[in-house]
C-alpha cells in the first residue's frame, strides 16, 4: 500500500512539473480561482485599422493678432515647464507654429488653433499682474469675437492641453462647447461613471488623444535644436512674417524658454550613445497612486535585476534614497532594458513616453489603457508594446513578471527596434517629430 502511494505521489509530482513547464513555455500563470492566464501579450491592434494614408493635415491658422495670445509672460513665470509631462500644450504649439500646413491668412484655413496654454497658466497662478482666470477670460473673449469663430460656432477650432485639472479649463468652457481638444485620454472610451471623463464629454465636442510630454533629459541633444529652429521661425513672424507681433513675440519667448530649460552637456545630460548595454527592470514613483497595482511592487523587491523604488508624492527628489530628479530618472531609464509602466491616477501614464524617449522597452500594467493610447492607428503599438496581465499581476506579481521576462527577453532587440521607429510619431522632441502632423490628421479623420 505504501509503495502504491509513493508511486502515485511520484506520478502526481511528475505531472505537476510537466504542467509547470508547460505554463512556462506558454508564458501562462494560474490565478487564485484556478483560471489560466497569459502573463503578458502585446496590446491589441485598433479595431478601425490604420489611419488611411490619404488623410492629410488640413491648412490651419494659429490665432496671433491680439495681445491676449501672448505667451512670453507665462514662460517667464514657469521657466521649468519643460520638465512637466502635462505641459505638452507648449511643445505642441511650437511644432504647430513651424508646421508646413500653417497658413498666414485665416481665409485659407480649414482649422483654427487657439494658442491657449491653460495648464501652464493655471500652475503659474498670478503672473506679472494677472491671474489664470483673467488671462483665459481675455483669450476666450478675443477668440469669441473673431468672425472665424462665429462662422461655425467654433466647430473648426482646436485647443491642446493634456492636463486632468478641471480648473484649468473652467474659464474656457463657453469657448470649447463646440470645439476639439487635444487631451491625454479619450472620454468616449471611459466608463460613464468617471467624473473626469464625464466633465470632458460635457465641456467639448470632440477629443484627439495626444502624447504626454516626454522627459527632456532623454533627448538632450534634440530639444535644443528643435527650440532653436522654432525661435528663428517665431522671430521672423514677430518681425512681420504673417503673424501678429504679440503672438509672434510670445512664441519666440516660448522657444527661448524651451532652449534654456533644456539639458545641456554642462548639466550632465544623458545621451543614448553613452549607454553601451542595458539590463534589468526599473520603476521609481509613488506607490500610493493606483495602489492596488503599484502597492504590489514591494513584492518585486529582491528579485535579481529588478530595481523598484517608492518615491512618495511631494517628497524631495533625494529623500527616498534614490535620485528621483528628472535627470536621475532619465539615467535610470537609459540603464535598464525594461521599464514598468503601471497606471497612474487614471488609466494612462506619462511614464510610457519617457521610457520610449530613453529607449527602455515599457512593460504596461494597465488593462484599460489601449483605447486611450495617442495616435493608436498610426504608432503601431501592437508591434512593440507588451502588457502584463493586470489582474494576474495583482495576485502574483513576482510570478507574472518573471514568466513574462522568460518570454520577452529573447525578443528585446526586436521590440526595441520597432519601438524606436515609433519615436517620431509620439515624441515632441524627436528629430523630424510628426506629433503635430498626427494631431492634424486625426482631427481631419475624426473631428472635422
Amino acid at each position: 500500500m505504501v509503495s502504491a502511494l509513493s508511486g502515485s505521489n511520484a506520478c502526481v509530482g511528475r505531472m505537476r512539473r510537466r504542467v509547470e513547464q508547460a505554463e512556462q513555455n506558454n508564458h501562462t500563470v494560474h490565478d487564485s480561482r484556478g483560471f489560466q492566464r497569459r502573463a503578458f501579450s502585446l496590446v491589441p491592434p485598433p479595431l478601425q485599422g490604420e489611419l488611411p494614408a490619404d488623410v492629410t493635415p488640413p491648412p490651419f491658422y494659429v490665432y496671433a493678432d491680439a495681445p491676449a495670445y501672448e505667451t512670453g509672460a507665462l514662460m517667464r513665470c514657469v521657466p521649468r515647464w519643460a520638465e512637466d509631462d502635462q505641459a505638452a500644450e507648449v511643445a505642441m504649439l511650437l511644432l504647430l507654429w513651424e508646421h508646413p500646413a500653417r497658413v498666414h491668412e485665416p481665409e485659407a484655413a480649414r482649422l483654427f488653433v487657439v494658442p491657449a496654454l491653460p495648464y501652464v497658466s493655471y500652475i503659474a497662478g498670478t503672473c506679472e499682474g494677472s491671474t489664470h482666470e483673467e488671462r483665459m477670460a481675455r483669450l476666450a473673449a478675443a477668440v469669441a469675437s473673431s468672425p472665424w469663430f462665429r462662422r461655425r460656432s467654433g466647430r473648426d477650432h482646436l485647443l491642446v492641453s493634456n492636463t486632468f485639472r478641471f480648473a484649468a479649463f473652467r474659464p474656457l468652457k463657453r469657448l470649447l462647447a463646440n470645439a476639439t481638444v487635444g487631451w491625454f485620454e479619450q472620454p468616449s472610451a471611459a466608463p460613464a461613471a468617471s467624473v473626469l471623463h464625464s466633465y470632458a464629454r460635457r465641456t467639448w465636442r470632440c477629443t484627439v488623444v495626444v502624447p504626454y510630454l516626454e522627459n527632456p533629459y532623454c533627448t538632450a541633444g534634440e530639444i535644443a535644436g528643435n527650440a532653436a529652429g522654432a525661435a528663428a521661425t517665431t522671430a521672423t513672424a514677430a518681425a512681420g512674417g504673417g503673424a501678429g507681433a504679440g503672438a509672434g513675440a510670445g512664441l519666440a519667448a516660448t522657444a527661448v524658454a524651451l532652449t534654456s530649460a533644456s539639458p545641456s552637456a554642462s548639466r550632465s545630460s544623458v545621451r543614448l550613445g553613452e549607454i553601451t548595454s542595458r539590463s534589468g527592470v526599473f520603476f521609481q514613483g509613488s506607490w500610493s497612486a493606483a495602489q492596488w497595482v503599484r502597492g504590489r511592487f514591494v513584492e518585486l523587491q529582491g528579485l535579481e535585476g529588478v530595481h523598484v523604488s517608492d518615491v512618495p508624492r511631494g517628497a524631495p527628489p533625494a529623500s527616498s534614497g534614490v535620485d528621483a530628479s528628472k535627470l536621475g530618472t532619465a539615467r535610470a531609464f537609459h540603464q535598464h532594458a525594461w521599464c514598468l509602466v503601471p497606471k497612474g491616477d487614471t488609466s494612462s501614464s506619462g511614464r510610457l513616453f519617457s521610457a520610449l524617449a530613453c529607449g527602455c522597452v515599457p512593460l504596461l500594467i494597465s488593462a484599460k489603457l489601449p483605447p486611450h493610447l495617442p495616435y493608436r492607428r498610426i504608432a503601431r503599438y501592437e508591434q512593440w508594446l507588451p502588457a502584463l496581465h493586470e489582474e494576474a499581476f495583482k495576485e502574483a506579481p513576482r510570478q507574472v513578471l518573471t514568466t513574462a521576462l522568460v518570454g520577452l527577453t529573447p525578443r528585446w532587440a526586436e521590440l526595441h527596434n520597432r519601438m524606436e521607429r515609433a519615436r517620431t510619431e509620439l515624441l515632441y522632441r524627436a528629430p523630424g517629430s510628426r506629433v503635430a502632423t498626427n494631431l492634424l490628421r486625426e482631427w481631419q479623420q475624426s473631428c472635422a
